[in-house]
């Protein structure tokens, strides 16, 4: 029954006194010199993703560089209505949110966060997920907007989720001068200006 026991011990790699042998040993460095080898693998192939995505950041940079060099050649021949198509031709790169033309619309106006104009559309959470066109539409209804007569009642969704019951009347000149200088103000803002 001992030689037994001594022969189990053997097969499973352990000594008479409960001790790891020499081959438990060489079975465990060689998992761990595996494991190193996956781990050396796997920063191989992290380093060149890195390597690539680097790559493409310098050339996504040289091209806004000579974009930028465009838009600044044709700045001063700019009428003030081609600002609006000059800044969509950029903001699909430059702006995707937005926020650039939110932020050029509160420097024109000389406006708060858009959520201190509407505190309760605030703790609902509008807000949290508006993307730039949004909130400008939330500025533009507190800056330029009114309600029209009581006798004229309908209902006009002027942001995702908010409905007031009334016509909203816009006075159109200011509203107007107001967009062609935030599209100024924007495509400058991107350019460094």
């Amino acid at each position: 029954m001992k030689s037994f026991v001594l022969w189990m011990r053997k097969v499973f790699d352990i000594n008479v006194f409960g001790e790891p042998n020499a081959c438990s040993e060489a079975i465990a460095l060689n998992a761990q010199a595996e494991e190193l080898r996956m781990l050396e693998d796997d920063r191989d192939n992290c380093m060149n993703e890195i390597g690539l995505l680097k790559e493409d950041l310098a050339r996504k940079d040289a091209a806004i560089v000579a974009l930028k060099k465009l838009v600044s050649a044709q700045a001063p021949g700019i009428s003030a209505t081609d600002y609006k198509s000059v800044y969509f031709q950029l903001q699909s790169t430059l702006d995707e949110n937005y926020f650039v033309l939110y932020h050029a619309a509160r420097e024109i106006l000389g406006a708060e966060e858009v959520w201190e104009y509407f505190p309760i559309e605030d703790n609902i959470g509008y807000f949290e997920v508006a993307d730039g066109q949004t909130l400008i539409k939330y500025l533009e209804i507190h800056f330029f907007a009114q309600l029209a007569e009581k006798g004229s009642v309908s209902y006009e969704e002027f942001a995702p989720g908010v409905e007031v019951i009334g016509e909203i009347i816009y006075d159109e000149d200011a509203l107007g001068e107001f967009r062609r200088k935030m599209y100024k103000k924007a495509v400058k803002n991107i350019l460094g200006e």
